[in-house]
Parts: C-alpha cells; structure tokens; sequence
C-alpha cells in the first residue's frame, strides 16, 4: 500500500485558481496521495481569505526588486526545507532565476496556449483575436527558458472568437483544473498503478494529448465541482 503522500507547494502572486481547484479535489477525496504542504503568497494576498482556501499553510515572501537574487534565495531555501516534491506556479508573475530552477525541485507552470505557439506574456485575448482556428493550454515543467520546459500535457479546443469569449473563458478554466488534477493524480499514483477505469481523449469541446481518467472527468461533472466554478 502506498502510504507516501505527493508532497506539493504552490508558488502564487494574484492568482489562484489552479490552487483553488487541486485543493477543492483533494478535499472531495479524489487526489488521496497528494497534501499541499506550502502556499506562498505575498503577505497581504487575497488568497490567505478565500473560502476555498481555509485552512493551508501560507507562507510569506516577497521579491524585492533591488535585492532580487537575495529574495529569490530565501525563497529557494523555504522551499528546500520543506523537501517538496513538486511546485506549481499560480499567477507567479516574476521570471524565476536559472540558479534557482537547478537547486529547487520540479517546477510545473500552466500556459494558455498551444506551446510552442505564444510564448510569454499574452493575454487570452491577444491569442483569439489571432486567425487561428484552434487555441488551447499547456502545462510544462519549468526551464531555463520562456514556456521551453517539458510539455506534460496540452489541451485543444475551438477558438470560438471574441463573440464567444466567455465560452473560451469557462473551457479555458475547466480545461487547466483536468490537467492539473490528472497530472497530480499520475504523479502520486503508486507505481506501475494501472487504473481499471476507462480514460479518454475528449472531455466535451476538449481535445487532450493525453488521457484522462475517468475519475477526473467524473469529478468536473459533479455538482460539487460545478458550484466551484
């Protein structure tokens, strides 16, 4: 039996929603192997009141722009004694030094585009106001590199344009939180763990590179997850 918790810290600046949903399918009992051990977030973060998020371990930090490379040590160094095994990034609007990615342990990032397409600093906006006929997300580990990392999975839909914007909006958010939780739900799974369930490709308007399990698509389509959202 695997008894050995996913130990998971999040990295956040103003946003929060990837945190948000991890939490909330931790708690609904779906990423039993996973415990978020840190939430670091500037001190006055609106975060630390959210409803959803009662009860984690905040941790204070601030990057400091003339003492940048110290910040980010002290940072480093919180993280370390923590002995996490994975960070997610949440809204973390600093570009992290390649110093800081070589002695930390797995960053994973969440990017609202079909990488390698929109690298950066985009808005969603920028992206469907573009041609292009489909658009999507990936989430990738972090490198030394702008959005370079290792692609862990992507998501695709319709690019249904501006008129259809908050269509896009809700796709986009349901789309992060499946990748999010199957990733964390593969990560923490015991290994050589096969799931019986059946997994798919399609979730709806989705399109996935990788499969998802049919735990998690029963899980977005719980009332419980949809009042989250």
């Amino acid at each position: 039996m695997n008894t050995k918790k996913l130990k998971v810290g999040f990295l956040c600046s103003s946003g929060g929603g990837d945190l948000i949903a991890i939490n909330h399918a931790i708690n609904y009992g779906l990423l039993t192997n996973v415990t978020i051990l840190a939430v670091f977030t500037p001190e006055d973060s609106h975060l630390r009141t959210n409803e959803h998020l009662s009860g984690l371990p905040f941790v204070d930090y601030s990057i400091v722009k003339e003492e940048r490379d110290k910040s980010f040590f002290k940072l480093l160094q919180k993280i370390n004694e923590l002995e996490l095994d994975i960070v997610f990034l949440a809204g973390f609007k600093y570009i992290i030094p390649l110093s800081f990615i070589k002695k930390a342990c797995p960053i994973i990032n969440s990017h609202h585009s079909l990488l390698p397409a929109f690298p950066g600093l985009y808005k969603k906006e920028d992206v469907v106001r573009t041609d292009v006929g489909i658009i999507g997300h990936t989430l990738h580990y972090v490198d030394e590199g702008v959005d370079t990392g290792k692609k862990i999975i992507q998501m695709a839909m319709p690019n249904f344009k501006m008129d259809g914007f908050d269509k896009i909006l809700s796709l986009y958010r349901q789309g992060a939180d499946i990748m999010n939780i199957q990733t964390l739900l593969t990560l923490s799974s015991i290994k050589g763990e096969t799931s019986m369930l059946p997994q798919q490709h399609v979730v709806g308007n989705l399109l996935f590179s990788e499969k998802i399990d049919q735990r998690v698509i029963t899980y977005i389509n719980d009332l419980a997850y949809r009042k989250l959202r």
